[in-house]
């Protein structure tokens, strides 16, 4: 139970939608801090399944006609920043600090509402309230201009933590940035003893504008699955996370094998917010191909034979930063890889010392200075 004379209160940011990686990152927060209370606020069917934790709050985001209607009635303009200004009046009281906590965070695409618009209305709607930004990396990005900007608002947080060297290369210069492993690499702590003879596929949707490209690359993958049933594994299909499409992606493939025999062999398993069924199952593999980021963390955690399938730089710079030595595979060359060089890896990594994701969040939290 939380003590609540002396309760810390977190409004927590992150990405909200039932993705396995970030879902991860939360459980391992509110596991560690169970003396302080979450306040998560968005969709209900995105954030509902976090009212199994009791340090956490939720507070449901209404849709954007509720929105309209309530500041109509209100004779104001409707306006996201206006409204959110007026919520936290009566929502986020004595809040103690703010954390945002997430992977892929600062990525340059134009047109479409970023998680740092958030972190730049927090910076005004609560300017004595520290921020930390943790497990993040930085990129891909394009333009200057978006550098700086970023720079910016990254120099305005109490504590940055980034998980590859190259992000806090590109900000070396900021006296409030350091660089560690990515959090579930770091923290998890899970073991599943593996089933014999089982192989897992954890793939990503393959993001090209090219129609041909992803033909091929789907048509590869059933290949390989349906080779992998033929050569007497158990298979399981791992979605990690269905919004962003990997189930659908499960679907296209299977489509495309044929084969009745085959496809009632091979099992889906799709995360949903049931975190420790689909861990215990995943963890159980002999053998992952893992396209998803966070199979592969999970994987290098677990011991688990793995190939990663690199879609994204985020995946080039943890293999650079462990000096990992193994069998990689560019998304875009998998359509023209052997069969057989996809089946079993061994592989190697070393991890050098590096920052604690936490430290400067536990100092605060506890109330101590950093020279205590």
């Amino acid at each position: 139970m939380i003590n609540r004379e002396n309760e810390k209160r977190v409004l927590l940011h992150g990405y909200f939608n039932k993705n396995l990686g970030d879902d991860l990152f939360f459980d391992i927060l509110f596991k560690r801090y169970k003396n302080v209370v979450f306040y998560i606020y968005g969709l209900k069917k995105n954030i509902l399944w976090f009212k199994r934790y009791q340090n956490v709050k939720l507070i449901f985001q209404p849709n954007s006609k509720i929105f309209k209607l309530l500041f109509s009635l209100m004779n104001k303009d409707y306006n996201l920043f206006m409204y959110r200004r007026e919520f936290n009046k009566s929502k986020y009281k004595n809040i103690s600090a703010i954390v945002t906590i997430g992977g892929s965070i600062f990525m340059e695409n134009p047109g479409k509402r970023q998680p740092f618009s958030k972190m730049k209305e927090d910076f005004l709607l609560f300017p004595n309230v520290k921020q930390f930004l943790l497990g993040c990396n930085f990129g891909p990005f394009k333009t200057e201009k978006f550098f700086n900007e970023k720079k910016d608002l990254i120099s305005k947080f109490e504590d940055v933590y980034f998980r590859d060297i190259y992000s806090y290369q590109l900000f070396e210069g900021l006296p409030n940035i350091r660089y560690g492993l990515d959090i579930v690499l770091k923290y998890f702590n899970k073991k599943s003893t593996p089933i014999d003879n089982s192989i897992g596929f954890a793939l990503t949707p393959y993001r090209t504008n090219d129609v041909s490209k992803k033909r091929h690359y789907e048509r590869k993958c059933a290949e390989v699955i349906f080779e992998a049933v033929k050569k007497k594994y158990i298979v399981t299909l791992f979605s990690f996370c269905e919004p962003e499409g990997d189930l659908l992606l499960i679907q296209n493939i299977l489509n495309q094998i044929h084969d009745k025999s085959v496809r009632k062999l091979i099992k889906v398993v799709s995360y949903n917010g049931n975190l420790e069924e689909f861990l215990n199952i995943f963890l159980s593999q002999e053998y992952i191909l893992a396209g998803r980021y966070h199979a592969f963390v999970l994987c290098l955690k677990n011991k688990i034979n793995v190939v990663p399938i690199i879609y994204n730089i985020k995946q080039k710079n943890l293999i650079s930063d462990i000096n990992y030595v193994g069998k990689t595979i560019n998304i875009s060359d998998l359509s023209n890889i052997d069969n057989e060089f996809l089946f079993m890896n061994t592989s190697e990594y070393t991890i050098e010392n590096c920052s604690e994701p936490f430290e400067k969040l536990d100092l605060f939290l506890s109330g101590k200075k950093s020279n205590e």
